[in-house]
């Protein structure tokens, strides 16, 4: 397992951690990010996939919980033809399915239709050159546009449209026992929600 997270971040160093925004996320930084969101079951959604670490780390979550990772449906999409087989083969040497798509998130988003349960991404901040211009009048600006200059202030808004807009309960071993322990107490947790 060391081995494979070495090679991934030698072949990412190599390919793509020397342009500007684009970079490889620390492991440290992937492992808190799903250690927050917790994704037991559902579909995760990344914009900007990279070389698939956010996907590899959220399916160690789920074994590490004893939940079942087939509950788990990973969408992604990377702007970077070379990043995407890197990440394509980063998945498929750990068995992991998932629908990843080249394309830019920005101009040509590719999971239009997908609500996902989980958006799980560490964007390239300070990139200057993201069409912003070309999409000032995009719907995704419902609170106004982002600057043109930088495209730090458009990640967000790109990536609501994807978002679940309804509670996603979770069910696994730790949730389980957290309802159980409610209901010991008394108390229905959906009631909670």
């Amino acid at each position: 397992m060391a081995e494979n997270n070495e090679l991934e971040r030698t072949l990412w160093a190599d390919a793509e951690g020397k342009k500007g925004g684009q970079f490889y996320t620390p492991a440290s930084i992937v492992k808190l990010l799903v250690a927050m969101l917790e994704p037991y079951a559902g579909r995760v959604y990344d914009g900007c996939c990279g070389s698939g670490g956010m996907f590899v780390q959220s399916e160690r979550f789920v074994e590490e919980h004893q939940g079942n990772i087939k509950d788990l449906s990973i969408f992604g999409q990377e702007s970077n033809p070379t990043t995407l087989r890197l990440a394509k083969m980063n998945l498929a040497i750990r068995g992991i399915d998932a629908k990843l798509e080249l394309g830019d998130t920005f101009l040509n988003d590719k999971h239009t239709d997908l609500k996902a349960d989980y958006i799980l991404a560490n964007p390239p901040f300070n990139v200057s050159d993201w069409s912003g211009e070309q999409l000032r009048d995009d719907i995704r600006w419902k609170y106004g546009p982002p600057p043109t200059g930088n495209a730090n202030y458009a990640w967000a808004p790109a990536f609501y449209p994807q978002t679940q807009l309804q509670r996603h309960r979770r069910d696994c071993a730790g949730q389980r026992q957290y309802e159980q322990q409610y209901r010991r107490r008394g108390r229905n947790p959906a009631e909670d929600d």
